[in-house]
């Protein structure tokens, strides 16, 4: 009797307890693998909230997220040294995949089997975290919640949904979106269309939605963000999608006054002397292009993108574990959510920007635990084969993360020792070419304080918070005085690769703009990371 009553306890408390497992797991992970940013996007924004680095004063206008996201970040606190934008990025990434554990095993996934598919989808994040990916994952976790709420109507989950996807949401809206567009054959139906509290929810997270567009809009409304604001919509095509390849195929240098190189330029962010980014120029170029200013289209990298989740070793073991799953499922309903997500693919392609990893991933990976929480509904031997692939794609994610970060970390660790030495005048850094992915780390505590000052060439160039933007209002012209002045400017980055194209495109823009020459020198030799002395020489002095 006695063992009967505890068989049973611990049958109540496994779907419980093992959540909540998985939880300690990953941060036990995390112990040994210590986390680095996937891209240099989140330090950008983390360095905007807490006001360091390239930073000149701290905001909430964190430029890829949502103003109301950067008000929230500002409201944690530092933990023993730890930033509030590293703290809230596991904080959301732990609870999505503990609420995911939760609602597969509500579905009837066996406990067990639900923790090894969760931690095949959170492992590599944990350790390389991205913001677009927290954003795309929290959604999938929101649809979770509303298949539960679906199949129970219970308020609890429709609550989840409405948080989670809200936070997904301010994030990053458009990873949302995507998300919900590949979701919706899964929950769509007349009958949740006549929920009333379905209903209610989604006039919930539009309102929600609708209130955060105009706090982000009203954050960005100052004066002091009017340039910027100007230029970024143009800037996005420029670096992102194409555009400044495609302008320089065409016959337009006569009428923008812009030349190849001067495209170069702008498509690796360079963005300081006016006479390339003014409004008028902007203006020409609109009027030399017919049509709307963008890349034409391209089936070919539609294409190109479908074929990259199954080119990527980091996605490939999701893509065929997907494939597998959803074989063995036979629904249509998840076939239909499969290729709305490869339809999405080649649509980010077709417009200029193929095979994104950190776009795809969430969507492939939230298809994929969708399809686990039908997979209850599997006897047999197919359910079997569903095991199997799950183990077999756990395995592998495992593998590939810990490689990876076995190739990287010498490298890391060489860098933020060498990036001490750099002092705290002002350096220049020019778009990827500076590791800060690197040198702040998610779980730094110290570098963050080491009163370093970076002159950004990035999309932030132009908002008001930055150190470069005081500099160029304090002096306008700064940059380029200075690249002609004998001071010259510092440069730092990799070792093999401190500035574009080892400096050609910046030779090419002192000879076409100012009749120069550039000299380039090595003044700083630290190893991992190096830098360079920039002059543009011209029969003027100074």
């Amino acid at each position: 009797m006695n063992s009967i009553s505890v068989s049973a306890r611990w049958a109540r408390t496994l779907p419980l307890a093992l959540p909540l497992l998985l939880c300690v797991l990953l941060l036990s992970a995390l112990s040994v693998w210590e986390p680095y940013w996937q891209t240099n996007d989140d330090v950008g924004m983390a360095m905007r909230v807490e006001g360091f680095g390239s930073i000149a004063v701290p905001s909430r206008n964190l430029i890829f997220s949502n103003a109301l996201w950067g008000a929230f970040i500002q409201c944690i606190p530092s933990v023993r040294g730890l930033l509030g934008y590293s703290l809230v990025t596991y904080l959301v990434l732990l609870t999505v995949a503990l609420v995911a554990c939760h609602f597969l095993i509500r579905r009837g996934m066996g406990p067990w089997a639900a923790v090894v598919a969760v931690f095949s989808v959170f492992f590599y994040p944990c350790v390389f975290p991205q913001f677009t990916v927290v954003s795309g994952l929290a959604g999938m976790a929101a649809v979770l919640a509303l298949l539960d709420y679906r199949e129970r109507r219970g308020n609890g989950a429709l609550f989840l949904c409405f948080i989670l996807a809200l936070v997904s949401y301010l994030i990053r809206w458009n990873e949302f979106l995507f998300i919900v567009a590949v979701s919706i054959p899964l929950w769509l139906s007349l009958r949740i269309l006549r929920d009333r509290a379905f209903l209610l929810l989604f006039l919930a997270i539009a309102a929600a939605s609708l209130a955060a567009i105009a706090f982000d809009r009203a954050s960005y409304s100052d004066i002091s963000w009017a340039k910027y604001n100007a230029f970024n919509a143009v800037r996005v095509k420029l670096t992102d999608y194409g555009l400044a390849d495609y302008l320089k195929t065409l016959p337009l240098h006569s009428s923008s006054d812009l030349s190849s190189n001067d495209f170069d330029l702008l498509r690796n962010w360079f963005f300081v002397d006016d006479n390339l980014t003014s409004s008028r120029t902007m203006e020409a170029l609109r009027q030399a292009v017919p049509g709307e200013l963008s890349a034409p289209r391209n089936v070919g990298r539609g294409i190109e993108s479908i074929r990259s989740a199954w080119q990527d070793p980091r996605a490939f073991p999701l893509a065929l574990a997907g494939l597998v799953i959803g074989a063995l499922l036979g629904s249509l309903r998840v076939w239909l959510c499969l290729f709305l997500f490869y339809a999405g693919l080649f649509y980010t392609g077709y417009i200029g920007r193929p095979g994104v990893f950190r776009a795809y991933y969430p969507a492939l990976s939230a298809c994929l635990l969708w399809m686990i929480a039908q997979a209850s509904a599997l006897r047999g031997t197919r359910r079997w084969l569903a095991y199997i692939a799950l183990c077999s794609l756990a395995a592998s994610t495992f593998w590939q993360t810990v490689k990876q970060h076995q190739q990287i970390d010498e490298m890391v660790q060489d860098i933020r020792r060498d990036v001490k030495e750099l002092g705290t005048d002002v350096i220049v850094t020019w778009g990827g070419y500076f590791p800060y992915e690197y040198v702040y780390s998610p779980f730094d505590r110290n570098l963050h304080n080491a009163g370093f000052r970076f002159y950004s060439l990035s999309s932030g160039t132009y908002a008001p918070t930055s150190l470069a933007y005081r500099l160029e209002s304090e002096k306008p012209g700064w940059f380029v005085q200075r690249l002609l002045s004998s001071q010259g400017l510092d440069f730092s980055g990799y070792a093999d690769r401190p500035i574009p194209a080892q400096g050609e495109y910046l030779r090419n823009y002192c000879m076409q703009r100012h009749r120069g020459e550039l000299e380039l020198k090595v003044v700083k030799n630290l190893g991992s990371i190096v830098v360079v002395n920039a002059r543009c020489i011209t029969g003027n002095k100074g």
